[in-house]
C-alpha cells in the first residue's frame, strides 16, 4: 500500500481497506480521450465518457457510504479529477463538480441526503451557488423563486443546489442558503 493510500484510508476515517480511486481512474483515461474533441466541440460532456463514470462509481466519491458512496476525502477527489484531467479537461471539470455537489449534499440534514439518495443511490447534483434566487416564507415553508445562470453538470445531475437569498416575514435578508 503506498502512503497515499494509507493517507486517503486515514482521512475518509473507514477502517476498511483503502478504496485507492485515483488509481483506478487510470483506466478511465484512454477513453476519455478519444471522446475529448467531441466534448471541447459540443461544449458538454459526451454521453459515452458519463456512462463509463458513473459504472466506476466516479460520481459517488464524497457521497456517504450509507447511500452507497465512497464517502471519500476532498483530497481524493482533486486526485481523482486530476489523473481524468489527462484525458479530458472538461470530463474532469464536471465530474469534479458534480462530487462537490455530494460532498455539500453530505454536510446536509439527514433527511435532506435521504431525500436525494435513497431513491436513487446514483444520484448526481449541480451547483449554481450564487445567490440569483430568492426565499420567503410562505405558510411555514419556504418559496424559491429566480433565475440561475450556467451550472457545469446540469445536463447530467437529477438535483440542483441553487444559491438563495433568504428574506424573512419582515422582507429583509438575513441569510443565503442553499436550496435543493
Amino acid at each position: 500500500m503506498t502512503t497515499n493510500a494509507m493517507n486517503r484510508s486515514a482521512e475518509s476515517g473507514s477502517g476498511e481497506e483503502p478504496v485507492v480511486l485515483p488509481e483506478r481512474a487510470v483506466s478511465l483515461v484512454e477513453l476519455l480521450r478519444q471522446h475529448a474533441a467531441r466534448t471541447e466541440k459540443q461544449r458538454r460532456v459526451a454521453e459515452e465518457n458519463i456512462a463509463a463514470l458513473d459504472e466506476a462509481g466516479r460520481f459517488g466519491i464524497t457521497v456517504p457510504r450509507r447511500f452507497g458512496g465512497h464517502q471519500e476525502s476532498v483530497r481524493t477527489l482533486v486526485e481523482v479529477g486530476a489523473e481524468l484531467g489527462r484525458g479530458c479537461g472538461s470530463t474532469a471539470w464536471t465530474t469534479s463538480l458534480i462530487n462537490v455537489s455530494g460532498w455539500l449534499i453530505r454536510l446536509f440534514p439527514e433527511r435532506a441526503q435521504r431525500e436525494v439518495y435513497e431513491a436513487n443511490l446514483r444520484a448526481r447534483a449541480c451547483a449554481a451557488l450564487p445567490p440569483h434566487g430568492t426565499s420567503t416564507p410562505a405558510d411555514a415553508r419556504q418559496v424559491i423563486t429566480g433565475r440561475w445562470g450556467f451550472a457545469s453538470g446540469r445536463l447530467h445531475a437529477q438535483w440542483a443546489l441553487l444559491g438563495v437569498s433568504i428574506t424573512d416575514e419582515g422582507g429583509e435578508r438575513p441569510d443565503l442558503g442553499l436550496a435543493r
